[in-house]
């Protein structure tokens, strides 16, 4: 498993960047988190088992490009990985000469970083000959590689969407979800906002509202009886959320339904 390091100034950033991935998917272990790029130089230059650092630019006396410069002069094969909020051509001039390997600028989406991890991986397997030869392949690989990790994400949406419509009836949560695909509870509430464009419980909610207007073309089925088929335990907290998504009560719905002859 490769170590690496992050760098940042910002308490904040340190945080959440210690939340948003479980890196040993990738064989990556997060080693230890500096606020200052000094303590950092000094913790690289002591340990030169650590094979990543990730910095961001603007910070302190020594700035991240400056840190760069000094691990470069010691360490020729460590992987670094510049972060930044600014788009300045000089600091992607001088990231450029000391070789690092990758630019990001912030915000950094997850799927960025993923790929990130995944892209280090693969560097850091190839040796000698290999590994330049890997590199060349690497870039003219990147369309194709995004395009992989797009596949995944919309595996794992439409995995997620199939157990909540096989699964409406019970009381689910998103933690059950998330046990389901594997997935951190937490994470999988920012992913599912993200690929989805609708929080969970929206989409749940939205889900068993669908189901209910299915329900209601049967005449034979009282309106307060469905409120259990679809996953509720109160008609109250039912008919509050179907009245949110179609502006009617679900007996107002049918009756609809029925004026329309589709009853």
């Amino acid at each position: 498993m490769y170590s690496f390091l992050f760098v940042d100034d910002e308490p904040l950033m340190r945080d959440f960047f210690a939340e948003v991935l479980d890196f040993s998917e990738f064989d990556f272990r997060l080693e230890a988190m500096f606020s200052s790029a000094e303590q950092a130089l000094d913790y690289v230059q002591k340990h030169p088992e650590i094979s990543a650092v990730l910095t961001d630019i603007r910070m302190g006396d020594m700035s991240g490009i400056d840190f760069c410069e000094n691990v470069r002069k010691t360490n020729k094969d460590i992987l670094l990985v510049v972060l930044s909020g600014y788009k300045e051509f000089e600091y992607a001039q001088r990231a450029l000469r000391c070789h690092v390997f990758d630019y990001l600028l912030k915000p950094t989406l997850y799927e960025d970083i993923e790929m990130l991890f995944r892209r280090m991986k693969k560097q850091l397997d190839l040796s000698g000959s290999k590994r330049i030869e890997k590199e060349k392949k690497l870039q003219g690989k990147k369309e194709a590689d995004r395009k992989d990790t797009e596949y995944y994400y919309e595996s794992m949406i439409d995995k997620i969407k199939k157990y909540m419509e096989e699964h409406y009836r019970e009381d689910i949560s998103l933690d059950s979800v998330a046990a389901y695909v594997g997935m951190n509870a937490s994470y999988l509430s920012r992913f599912f906002k993200q690929h989805t464009k609708s929080n969970f419980l929206e989409y749940l909610s939205w889900l068993r509202v669908e189901k209910a207007k299915d329900y209601l073309k049967n005449p034979m089925i009282r309106s307060g009886e469905i409120c259990y088929l679809v996953g509720y335990q109160t008609p109250q907290h039912f008919y509050k959320v179907f009245r949110q998504f179609t502006g009617c009560t679900p007996s107002e719905y049918r009756e609809q339904m029925i004026s329309k002859n589709q009853i």
